[in-house]
């Protein structure tokens, strides 16, 4: 079994209790739904633990599927009465309807910034774009290649603009 069992087409309301330790089922085959019972022994599934910030009635998934686990999202909507007990088909997460950044001449760093807004300072490092011997986190390239290519290029510019102007 490589995707959870449907144990129900619906959420399940539960109180959940300001510093108690739960742990969420999610393969769906436990007896005690939403919690875990350790019916998953032998498959690829762990429970989820969660525990709860304040004193809380939640709704918790039945359906194994939501992209929210534990909380429900709705996407039980999907599933019928006879799904529940069956394997279901993954959980699946959409692919985002924004179109992906990509670094043009005109805006070299706009796919980094876009990485930047994404995930956070927390993978680039506390040196900034320098990293380790001087090399460029955003191109790979060291800072003496850097500074060589950035003079061609202003060379160029420069021998283009003699040429255009005469």
């Amino acid at each position: 079994m490589s995707n959870p069992v449907i144990a129900d087409n619906k959420p399940i309301k539960v109180n959940l209790s300001k510093g108690q330790e739960y742990h969420f089922c999610t393969c769906g085959r436990s007896k005690s739904q939403p919690f875990c019972d350790g019916s998953h022994v032998g498959t690829s599934f762990t429970p989820k633990v969660i525990v709860s910030d304040e004193d809380s009635e939640s709704y918790l998934c039945a359906c194994k599927h939501s992209a929210n686990r534990p909380y429900c999202d709705g996407t039980h909507k999907q599933f019928t009465a006879n799904d529940v007990g069956k394997e279901g088909p993954g959980i699946s997460t959409a692919p985002s309807d924004l179109p992906q950044a990509k670094s043009t001449i005109e805006e070299p760093t706009v796919e980094f910034i876009h990485q930047l807004a994404r995930e956070g300072l927390s993978k680039l490092g506390h040196h900034g774009l320098w990293v380790s011997h001087d090399t460029n986190y955003l191109t790979g390239m060291t800072y003496k290649s850097w500074s060589l290519k950035w003079q061609l290029n202003l060379y160029w510019k420069t021998k283009l603009s003699v040429l255009n102007s005469s």
